[in-house]
């Protein structure tokens, strides 16, 4: 799902997982779909468990499971002892993420999954999502994401009808290619790369931080993904 900062993205996915109801209409969830939805503010991490805590209240988890999972998201030895609430934002993410994978669910609700990450957790965490067995509806601005998961975009504009394509991000840029559409210019190009790489430094920075810096820190998070948003 795709579309400008303000185009009812996230609104979209609160309504699809009741935490919002139509002012008309109605959602229609098949009885069977459990949804885990990974928000884009990570509200629901319990910051005085630890991260092994965390994973071991998933049902069938063992401490050697856990470790192990812990350990292939780059959370060794230690590490499994820290607690929610002293972890940096990517390693916040990490944990969030991994609670949802493993939860059992069968329709993946990710909002921004891929905004607090490294580059290598990037690729784990996006390989993991390749392998998931079940469905997801994913809104993000990170077009390798996109183009690595997606078969089907929906785009939202505000104040106009949704637009879906069938089809791949790729197939959808070389159709409007066919089309005579494609291109950003060469200004918006460079900016949307710059603010990516700001981004990224910003989320992998080892740096401690008090909580007036990562009020700032997290406002700046937020100020990047709106204009990335605008940009696409």
């Amino acid at each position: 799902m795709c579309g400008p900062n303000g185009a009812g993205k996230s609104t979209l996915l609160k309504l699809l997982t009741a935490q919002l109801k139509p002012a008309a209409g109605s959602v229609y969830v098949h009885p069977q779909v459990k949804i885990g939805y990974f928000s884009q503010e990570l509200e629901n991490l319990d910051e005085d468990a630890t991260l092994l805590e965390h994973l071991l209240v998933l049902p069938s988890m063992t401490q050697t499971l856990a470790r192990t999972i812990l350990g292939c998201f780059l959370f060794s030895g230690e590490d499994v002892h820290k607690r929610i609430g002293d972890l940096s934002m990517g390693e916040r993410c990490r944990a969030a993420f991994l609670n949802l994978y493993f939860s059992g669910a069968n329709l993946l609700v990710l909002d921004e999954p891929t905004n607090y990450l490294d580059i290598d957790t990037r690729e784990r965490i996006e390989h993991a999502l390749g392998q998931f067995p079940g469905a997801m509806v994913v809104v993000s601005h990170d077009r390798y994401l996109i183009r690595k998961l997606a078969t089907k975009l929906l785009w939202l504009h505000a104040g106009e009808s949704p637009a879906s394509f069938e089809g791949t991000y790729d197939e959808y840029m070389e159709s409007l290619h066919e089309r005579g559409q494609s291109g950003a210019s060469l200004e918006i190009s460079n900016e949307r790369r710059r603010l990516e790489l700001e981004l990224t430094q910003l989320m992998t920075s080892d740096q401690q931080v008090n909580s007036e810096q990562q009020d700032h820190l997290l406002q700046r998070v937020r100020e990047i993904k709106a204009r990335l948003a605008d940009l696409q």
